[in-house]
């Protein structure tokens, strides 16, 4: 309703302005040319967000792009700027999902407090778990096959096959959150300061790092970028990278709809950036659950204005992303 009233409005505007201009007997010429201006002002935001975004774009080719991809990545840092840091919710949802003694024995979080959290496992750690997640596994191959052939999700076989993998499914979940809550129960934690800092890079092997790209005065008003590199600490090599940019709500979104600062906006590069590190470094992590909790209230203009100079989703791993068109 607000939007017609809005549209409804600006177009009678518009057309008491063409009858004043004809009044006035202007040029037919310029009077075009002022009413594909005042057409146009409404959009003046994502115009203007998308001319820097691609402005952007034309300087960082590729926006993302994945040399390597690591299988067992043993130890990793996972160092947040952007939201700044991981909450305790945030680590123990981060040690659910990724650190399982085999693949990950030990992870590195930042709080945003100047501290980083580290996480230790073995594999004896999940033990329970990755005996459920054997016959899990057994059954969701099996599921897959009478699927594929069957080619209905319907019939009795793929239903009862279905049945069969969520009811192993739901319990190996359980037994793995329980046993993560355990391991993130007890975390060491260090200074994130100097001189400590300087060595900490040395302790892991990987090293993920999800920071802001400082703009200029004008586009940090109106677009957020940020990046997340990561890169194999033992060669001093950057094995990844994903930049991307979000623009900020366009002001009739925010007076219809108000609140979240990225809405209705011109976006360009990978959005999800957060999940980057599972193509690169987490890949075996197949039973991540996306129910990371965002604080959107966080998420303000005047926030990012305070803390930071400024602030699609195409993935070739040989070429990069580039979607700004």
């Amino acid at each position: 309703m607000f939007y017609f009233i809005v549209i409804g409005g600006y177009s009678l505007l518009i057309f008491l302005v063409v009858a004043f201009l004809y009044k006035l007997r202007l040029n037919k010429l310029l009077i075009s040319f002022i009413v594909l201006i005042l057409i146009l002002a409404p959009f003046w935001e994502q115009l203007w967000g998308k001319w820097l975004m691609l402005d952007f774009s034309r300087h960082n080719r590729p926006l993302q792009k994945i040399i390597r991809t690591v299988e067992k990545p043993g130890s990793v840092l996972w160092i947040d700027n952007v939201w700044p840091g991981f909450d305790e919710y945030a680590r123990a949802w981060m040690v659910e999902n990724y650190l399982d003694g085999v693949h990950l024995h030990t992870l590195g979080l930042n709080d945003g407090k100047g501290n980083i959290y580290v996480y230790r496992a073995t594999p004896d750690d999940f033990s329970k778990s990755a005996k459920m997640r054997l016959a899990m596994d057994a059954a969701k191959k099996e599921y897959e096959e009478i699927w594929k052939k069957s080619g209905e999700r319907s019939t009795k076989e793929v239903v009862q096959a279905r049945e069969k993998y969520s009811d192993l499914e739901g319990p190996f979940l359980a037994q793995r959150k329980k046993e993560a809550i355990q391991r993130a129960r007890d975390p060491e934690i260090y200074p994130f300061r100097e001189p400590y800092i300087s060595s900490c890079w040395e302790k892991f092997a990987y090293r993920i790092e999800w920071r802001p790209i400082a703009l200029s005065g004008v586009g940090k008003k109106n677009i957020w970028c940020d990046e997340v590199t990561i890169t194999d600490v033992g060669k001093n090599e950057e094995i990844a990278y994903n930049k991307r940019c979000l623009q900020y709500t366009p002001t009739l979104s925010v007076v219809s709809r108000g609140g979240l600062p990225f809405e209705n906006g011109v976006t360009l590069g990978d959005i999800r950036a957060f999940e980057f590190s599972n193509d690169v470094v987490f890949e075996y992590s197949s039973y991540v659950k996306f129910s990371f909790p965002v604080n959107r209230s966080q998420l303000s203009r005047k926030r990012y204005y305070r803390d930071f100079s400024s602030w699609g989703h195409n993935t070739n791993k040989e070429g990069g992303t580039n979607n700004a068109e």
